[in-house]
């Protein structure tokens, strides 16, 4: 290992002209937490999120998140790992990327943040009842002050409403939370319509 790392650290030199390489390079050669270094891998990911490569990005935040010096830190990039993880169908990576943040979690928040990753992880199981617990924690996370996260629990709610329940009450629910919470804009709450209510 001590000879890999070595390698590692020579051919960060070698392409300290590319940073990109070179950050990963670095990366690849840490032994202890480097919140600079970190700092550098969720920069790449962010980089690489834009030009399209979620894989790339989910590698580079989970080993941010290890590198990681501030438990809120770690929090925040091991979530963002597994959501992207998700994201790309990459399943058992976001699964084990999931239980990692499970034992990150100190707060309601946090708690929140877990749900909605146990969410992406079982999108295809549970009708009305669940929608109802989505609705309940989009509530929750519109009262910790993430509506992004609120939102995130409404699409979803949604989503169910047309998959398993269209044309049943509970779809309004989904629209009336909406305007409730008032976490929304417009196109967001036409989106939810769509899928929650389409017949309205």
């Amino acid at each position: 290992r001590a000879s890999l790392r070595d390698g590692h650290q020579a051919l960060a030199r070698v392409v300290g002209r590319n940073p990109e390489r070179a950050t990963w390079h670095w990366a690849a050669a840490a032994v202890h937490p480097d919140p600079a270094l970190a700092a550098a891998l969720e920069q790449s990911a962010d980089r690489a999120l834009q030009r399209g490569a979620t894989s790339n990005a989910v590698n580079a935040l989970e080993r941010a998140a290890q590198l990681s010096v501030e438990a809120n830190d770690r929090r925040r990039r091991t979530f963002r790992a597994a959501s992207l993880a998700y994201a790309a169908g990459r399943a058992a990576h976001a699964d084990r990327l999931r239980s990692s943040y499970r034992q990150l979690v100190v707060d309601h928040a946090d708690r929140l943040r877990y749900e909605w990753l146990c969410e992406l992880a079982s999108t295809d199981r549970g009708g009305e009842q669940r929608v109802g617990v989505l609705i309940e924690l989009a509530d929750h996370a519109h009262g910790v002050g993430d509506d992004e996260l609120a939102l995130h629990f409404l699409r979803a709610a949604a989503l169910r409403c047309w998959n398993f329940c269209p044309e049943r009450p509970v779809a309004k629910a989904v629209i009336a939370a909406a305007d409730r919470l008032a976490a929304v804009d417009a196109p967001a709450r036409a989106a939810l319509l769509a899928y929650g209510s389409p017949f309205e």
